[in-house]
C-alpha cells in the first residue's frame, strides 16, 4: 500500500481526522480554507503528533498508536515545503538547497554538495539565481528554490503545502512538468495541497477531499471520473 492513513491530530483546538487508503503514489488534497490540509501535512512530515491511529508510507511507519511509533522529522527522509517556502534568509539560494546535504546520510564533499545543489537549482530553472538570498527572489523564485531543495535530498516522500503560490499563472504549466518529471524520476511518493484544478489533475493519480476537518472523499481520476457530489469539488473544478 502506497499511503495508509487512518489518524486524528489536533493543532490548538483544531481536530483534523484523516482515513486514506490507496495504492496511488501521488495524492492532492484539495478543500477550502481553514478545512484543515495544512495541520494534516504537519503530521505527516512529524511537526505534529496525532492522538491515534496510524501513518504509513509504503512499507515505513511514520506513526503507530498501538505500536508506540513517532519518527521524528529526520527519520522519515521527507521532503517538504510549507506554504511560507520556508527559505533560510541568511543563506543564498544555493546555500538553502545545499543545506539538507550537510546533515544527509550521504557523505559529500563540499564540491559535490555545490554540483548535486546546482543541478536541482537547474532542473526548475533557477540557476540564474543561486547567488542571491531570499530577499532579493521573488515570490516565483522562492518557490523554485524551495522545490530545488526538497528534492535534492532524493526524499521518498514529497510533501507540498500549495507550492505554486506565488507563480505566475503562465510559468505554473513549466514548472508543473518539472516537478512531475522529477517526482518521476526519483521515485518519490508526493502528497500536495493546491487551490489549482489543474495543479491537483497534473500532479496526482488520486484526489482527497478535506472539508471541516476531515477527509471526506477520495477520487482514482485517472480511473474513473471525479464525483461532483461534493458543492467543494463542483466549485474546484468550475
Amino acid at each position: 500500500m502506497s499511503f495508509d492513513f487512518d489518524f486524528e491530530v489536533a493543532a490548538g483546538e483544531f481536530r483534523v481526522r484523516c482515513a486514506l487508503v490507496t495504492e496511488a503514489k501521488r495524492v492532492a488534497l484539495i478543500g477550502p480554507n481553514g478545512a484543515g490540509k495544512t495541520t494534516l501535512l504537519r503530521a505527516l512530515v512529524g511537526g505534529l503528533k496525532p492522538s491515534r491511529g496510524v501513518i504509513r508510507v509504503g512499507e515505513v511507519a511514520f506513526y503507530d498508536a498501538s505500536k508506540g511509533v513517532h519518527l521524528k522529522p529526520e527519520q522519515r527522509n521527507v521532503g517538504y515545503v510549507p506554504q511560507s517556502g520556508g527559505l533560510l534568509p541568511h543563506l543564498s539560494a544555493l546555500g538553502n538547497v545545499s543545506f539538507p546535504l550537510l546533515s544527509g546520510g550521504e557523505k559529500l564533499r563540499a564540491e559535490e554538495r555545490q554540483a548535486r545543489a546546482l543541478e536541482a537549482l537547474a532542473r526548475f530553472g533557477a540557476e540564474a539565481v543561486a547567488d542571491r538570498n531570499p530577499s532579493e527572489l521573488s515570490g516565483g523564485e522562492c518557490r523554485r528554490v524551495a522545490l530545488a531543495r526538497a528534492l535534492v535530498g532524493r526524499p521518498s516522500l514529497l510533501v507540498l503545502d500549495e507550492p505554486f503560490a506565488g507563480v505566475d499563472v503562465t510559468r505554473r504549466p513549466k514548472l508543473r512538468e518539472s516537478l512531475l518529471a522529477a517526482v518521476k524520476e526519483t521515485g518519490a511518493q508526493l502528497v500536495v495541497t493546491t487551490h489549482d484544478a489543474q495543479v491537483a489533475l497534473g500532479l496526482s493519480e488520486v484526489v482527497a477531499i478535506c472539508e471541516e476537518g476531515e477527509v471526506s472523499g477520495v477520487s482514482e481520476h485517472s480511473e474513473t471520473p471525479l464525483d461532483a457530489g461534493s458543492e467543494f469539488l463542483r466549485s474546484f473544478l468550475g
